[in-house]
């Protein structure tokens, strides 16, 4: 199962990416800007921002390792069960968050 230090380690690439907390959790930002967050169970990530489509596609093709719980409905956030996703698709959705979260320098900074 990955946990929250798989993912700090899997995100060390991304420039401006800082560990905090979120909710009393530990979580991710790019400045001020939430990417994800453990949950309160320890077990599940919170991820963020997320198209709408992306959201129903992965909750529709992937349901035992995505979903959203009635507080999440209606924002861009899904939940992911980290014993249940694979580290590269893990990667690919935390970094998709980042490319739409970073400022402009960031983004420029990693295209170097």
């Amino acid at each position: 199962m990955l946990t929250f230090d798989d993912v700090v380690r899997i995100t060390s690439d991304l420039p401006g990416v800082e560990v905090g907390t979120s909710y009393g959790t530990p979580a991710l930002r790019v400045g001020k800007k939430l990417i994800c967050r453990m949950w309160e169970d320890g077990e599940t990530m919170v991820l963020k921002p997320l198209e709408d489509i992306e959201l129903q596609f992965l909750m529709d093709t992937q349901p035992e390792v995505f979903f959203q719980t009635p507080h999440y409905e209606g924002w861009p956030t899904i939940l992911i069960h980290l014993s249940r996703i694979d580290e590269a698709q893990l990667r690919e959705l935390i970094g998709q968050c980042w490319e739409r979260l970073a400022p402009k320098k960031l983004l420029a900074a990693r295209a170097e």
